[in-house]
């Protein structure tokens, strides 16, 4: 490149020179630029200087001449290395243009172009020779230059203001700044959050806060900010003071402790939905002014689009500069504060996820059951009374959780249900309880943080009220109704490690005598089991059902015998008891023996009795020092009471403290209540006395079509068309009243089934259908009950038998694997009504991912689909090395698969610059068919060999699993691959690999060794990729002038 040779270095280059263009420099980018250069001792020395941002930089150094050359070597410290600085031109004595240049790759340069002039612009002549420089020697355009701003606005220079100090600026606050026209104060009220702002002794904390609000007489002001942990405020007010309704307000703090001074407040620019711009600015003398400004976000961070729109303000204001603005802390650290302690509930700022909480691992759910007394807790509008306690009872679907608390006297009882939220074993549960009025249920957490079982609980709950704040709640539960004060320190330990829970926030729940004394209610409902035609009772734990008799036979003077049966759930209990007396005052004990063996006599007192129509008894057991338990039967020789019986009893009620008529309830004795079913075990064939019942009528307003598609069998009466497992019930859509049907269930991991067609039956529209199943005259009723159409069916069917009998059939389905808690009420409410049906003679259906397992007929032409989902814990081969996994393999047998219908198939894998690149072949029609993806192996901790492949397919990239279970690199490879079709099945993949196109015995051993352990791996499934020379003959593509 031919360079300007300097004859005259100290006439022609010393001196002041302007940036006045110059390339991309990372080293070098402020406005106002210019290079001094002046005569050193060993060399030039070199002041560069600028102005970036409205701040003053300068860098210093040297440069060395190359002879009388053009060529400099600068050393300077905006630059990390020596660079060349090469005159290219000298137009002198007004311009220059230098440049250096940097091989960074065999193909690549850095260059660097300095467009220098003694004053700030170039003219049109000189512009066009600068141009043709560029365009000869480096191919580029002068447009593609940054041009150096040297007006006064780029070159004027802030001071340097060090943080934490007011910004004090040379001059007058300027009164013509343009503010945001056309202000909207409703618009603009409601909360800020502070991301940044200047100095400012008024907001010194973090999480800084605005929230505006329209008042009588302008804008109410509430800022606020967190300092050590607590929330500081200051109130105050704005009105506007412009004459055009543009945003110049004026603001008054009530500053506590000090003057209500008014300070203007100036708002620049907002979108009034996210950012805000605000500035303030007082002239401290004649010659300096002090400058406040704030940048305001309607979230605690802004978006990308809203931050550049605030550079855009920041920009355009010589006195707003990033380098002044603070960024305010709006981290859950720097918002958190503790609230002031009160009988409200707890709220703190923040999210849940936020906090630091650990709840107990290992937790032994059984050992957490029985009662609980509340000791200490947070407030929470739902425990306003005394004596707060709860049970918990152990159920198959979870926890039963019973709370309770006196209100005025008044038990007040609420019921829900307990699930872990995790299965990592720890102590996570979630709480349900119903919403009163509703069909609806309201969750919350319960996390046990620590507990011994035995003597106290420390239980945590944190909900999310908005996008800013979260409600905790706690208990400090106890077995008995005092503080465990031998625990005291480990709970205070617990509680001080969890940043919510402060002890401040507990208030000491009554479990006084008085504040656990209520009057009970009577309950209706309770189950409650009675007997010698038991007409009203007391309600009872210990007795349940209807139609509840009493037999009695005298033993001897002091013994009778005594035969309770009551009919619970449709089927007949029977109670044998011992009772005895030993004076003739009416007061009778009766011996219970529980299932442990152990005797317990229970008081059984007649208060009142005629030998041939009724009595009144009564019975008195003390629970604890707080409770007494009461019970109290009306019984009758007849199923009712007579008048007389009516007076008699009720007499003896009123003269009696503890007896009142509002707590007995009603014992059912009509047929329907004494009707009761036989002793049959579930899956047993359900056959029961008289014949088919046809007021039985399936769900009206039947949509067949939403009936139509697949049904799983969840539980069913005992049928011996159905010993398999995974039963599953298929009905296509055959014409508008007509199904076909198939039947299928797992037996011995094959699938069976069984086809039929279904029609309407029935005239009115009600789920009654027909079977007919082929290579038969008979057919089936099948009468849906109950359904969704969506999640849920119950069906039924009736046959009569011989000798005045019937059996019955019943079904429930669904859409899925289980029954949702939902679908269970809906079917057991229908079940209750149909007196045939009982949830005892249904067996549950084996639906595991075992017992729907089966292998599909092995079909060549199609992919192979198994019942189940992918199995994430293969093993696969360890320690993989994908370098010698590279170069050619050969398919010996594989899976069929939807892009491997050819022969000679063929996978090259190669090192690619995104991961593997993958060539798969094979020969069609004598046609070399091929398609390129891309493999990625998937990170590990112990190198195995999982991967991805993508294809693209039809446009469409296409990823699947690429699994190596097991390879020596030099013989043979067993891959897998496995994707789900839907919630229900999945396709599985698999290839035979090897390094020549055929697998050697020992090959064929190990792998098969490995096809073993992995239940959708079977030789039945492969199909041959012939591999031999007329397999593998193709026609290639004709390529003119290349040999064939």
């Amino acid at each position: 490149m031919s360079l300007q040779y300097l004859i005259s270095l100290h006439g022609q280059f010393l001196g002041k020179w302007f940036e006045i263009a110059r390339t991309s420099n990372p080293n070098q980018e402020g406005d106002c630029a210019a290079f001094d250069f002046t005569s050193g001792n060993n060399g030039i020395d070199v002041q560069y200087t600028a102005v970036r941002s409205n701040f003053f930089e300068e860098a210093t150094g040297m440069m060395t001449q190359e002879g009388d050359t053009a060529k400099f070597k600068m050393t300077i410290s905006s630059f990390e290395e020596p660079v060349d600085f090469w005159v290219l031109e000298l137009f002198e004595p007004m311009f220059a243009v230098t440049y250096s240049c940097q091989n960074i790759s065999p193909t690549h340069r850095k260059v660097y172009v300095w467009v220098l002039g003694r004053q700030t612009t170039l003219n049109d002549i000189n512009l066009g020779r600068v141009m043709h420089l560029l365009n000869e020697n480096f191919g580029i355009n002068y447009s593609e230059l940054t041009n150096i701003d040297h007006n006064d606005s780029a070159c004027y220079a802030l001071p340097i203001i060090e943080p934490g100090n007011p910004i004090i600026l040379p001059g007058q606050c300027d009164e013509s700044l343009q503010v945001l026209p056309n202000f909207n104060a409703t618009a603009f009220s409601g909360l800020w959050h502070q991301i940044s702002s200047y100095e400012n002794s008024n907001s010194d904390g973090t999480c800084v806060r605005a929230e505006y609000s329209l008042g009588n007489e302008g804008v109410n002001i509430l800022n606020s900010q967190v300092i050590n942990q607590r929330l500081v405020t200051i109130e105050g007010s704005a009105t506007i003071i412009s004459n055009d309704n543009s945003a110049k307000l004026q603001v008054v703090l009530n500053t506590p402790g000090g003057p209500s001074t008014p300070q203007e407040l100036w708002i620049l620019a907002s979108d009034y939905d996210h950012y805000a711009v605000l500035y303030a600015c007082t002239d401290i003398n004649l010659n300096e002014k002090r400058v406040l400004s704030w940048i305001l976000g309607r979230s605690r961070q802004l978006s990308q689009g809203d931050q550049s729109a605030v550079n855009d303000v920041v920009n355009s204001h010589i006195e707003l500069n990033y380098r002044y603005y603070k960024p305010t802390d709006q981290s859950f650290d720097g918002c958190f504060f503790y609230p002031e302690a009160s009988d409200q509930p707890v709220v703190f700022r923040g999210q849940c996820e936020s906090v630091n909480v650990q709840a107990m691992s290992d937790f032994k759910t059984n050992e957490y059951m029985n009662k609980w007394h509340n000791i200490l807790s947070y407030p929470t509008r739902f425990q306003d009374g005394t004596c707060v306690n709860a049970y918990y009872t152990l159920t198959n679907n979870g926890v039963n959780v019973l709370n309770s608390q006196v209100n005025d006297q008044r038990l007040e009882t609420m019921s829900g249900v307990a699930v872990p939220s995790s299965n990592d074993g720890s102590a996570k549960l979630v709480v349900s309880f119903p919403v009163a009025g509703s069909d609806q249920t309201t969750s919350t957490d319960y996390w046990v943080l620590d507990t011994d079982y035995k003597n106290f609980a420390l239980v945590y709950s944190c909900k999310n009220i908005n996008d800013d704040e979260m409600q905790v709640n706690s208990w400090l539960l106890s077995r008995t109704k005092s503080m465990p004060i031998e625990q005291e320190q480990r709970i205070n330990e617990k509680i001080n490690s969890v940043l919510v829970l402060d002890e401040k926030y507990y208030k000491v729940e009554n479990q006084s005598e008085v504040g656990c004394f209520y009057f009970p209610d009577p309950q209706p409902g309770v189950p409650f089991q009675g007997e010698w035609y038991e007409i009203e009772a007391y309600p009872n734990a210990q007795q349940s059902g209807h139609c509840r008799n009493q037999k009695i036979s005298v033993v001897d003077n002091s013994r009778l015998n005594l035969e309770f049966s009551s009919i619970t759930d449709q089927f007949l209990q029977v109670t044998k008891l011992v009772a005895t007396q030993s004076t003739n005052d009416g007061k009778l004990s009766i011996t219970v023996t529980d299932a442990n063996g152990q005797v317990t006599n229970i008081p059984f007192w007649i208060l009142d009795i005629k030998y041939n129509d009724y009595a009144l008894a009564y019975s008195c057991v003390n629970i604890n020092s707080d409770f007494r338990s009461v019970k109290s039967w009306k019984l009758s020789r007849t199923r009712q009471l007579s008048e007389e019986a009516n007076t008699a009893i009720n007499t003896i009620i009123n003269n009696n403290i503890v007896l009142g008529n509002e707590y007995f309830e009603v014992i059912e004795h009509s047929d329907e209540a004494c009707f009761y079913l036989p002793e049959i075990e579930a899956g047993e064939p359900i056959i029961l006395p008289g014949q088919c019942d046809t007021t039985i009528g399936g769900i009206l307003d039947f949509n067949i079509t939403a009936y139509a598609g697949r049904w799983r069998l969840i539980e069913s009466y005992g049928s011996e068309f159905q010993g398999g497992t995974c039963n599953v019930v298929e009905y296509t859509l055959q014409s508008e009243n007509s199904f076909n049907v198939i039947n299928s269930q797992v037996v011995n991991e094959n699938l069976e089934s069984i086809t039929a067609t279904a029609s309407v039956a029935s005239n009115d529209g009600s789920g009654h259908l027909r079977l007919s199943f082929p290579n038969g005259d008979e057919y089936f009723d099948f009468y849906v009950l109950e359904t969704n159409y969506l999640s849920y069916a119950l069906g039924y069917g009736c046959v009569n038998l011989a000798n005045h009998q019937r059996r019955i059939y019943s079904w429930k389905l669904s859409r899925t694997d289980t029954l949702s808690p939902e679908a269970t009420i809906k079917i057991n409410a229908v079940i209750d009504n149909v007196q045939v049906l009982n949830n005892r003679y249904y067996y549950q259906i084996d639906r595991t991912a075992n017992s729907c397992f089966y292998y599909p007929i092995p079909n060549p032409n199609s992919s192979v689909k198994f019942r189940g989902q992918c199995d994430q814990n293969i093993v696969v081969h360890n320690g993989f090395q994908l370098e010698k996994y590279l170069g050619v393999w050969y398919d010996i047998q594989s899976y069929p698969s939807d892009f491997q219908d050819g022969t000679c198939n063929t996978a090259e894998y190669s090192q690619g610059n995104n991961g593997v690149h993958v060539y798969n072949t094979q020969v069609v029609d004598q046609t070399l068919v091929s398609i390129s993806g891309n493999a990625v192996l998937e990170p590990s901790n112990d190198g195995s060999a999982k991967l991805k492949v993508t294809f693209n397919v039809g446009g469409t990239d296409v990823t699947t699993d690429y699994w190596i279970l097991k390879t020596d690199y030099d013989h043979y490879s067993l891959v897998y691959s496995c994707r789900p079709i839907d919630d229900e099945y999945i396709q599985v993949t698999s290839w035979k690999l090897s390094r020549e196109k055929f697998l050697r015995p020992e090959d064929e051993i190990a792998i098969n060794d490995a096809m073993n352990e992995i239940k959708v791996l079977d030789q039945i499934y492969f199909v041959n990729r012939y591999q031999s020379p007329k397999a593998c003959f193709y026609f290639p593509e004709p390529q003119p002038g290349v040999p064939v």
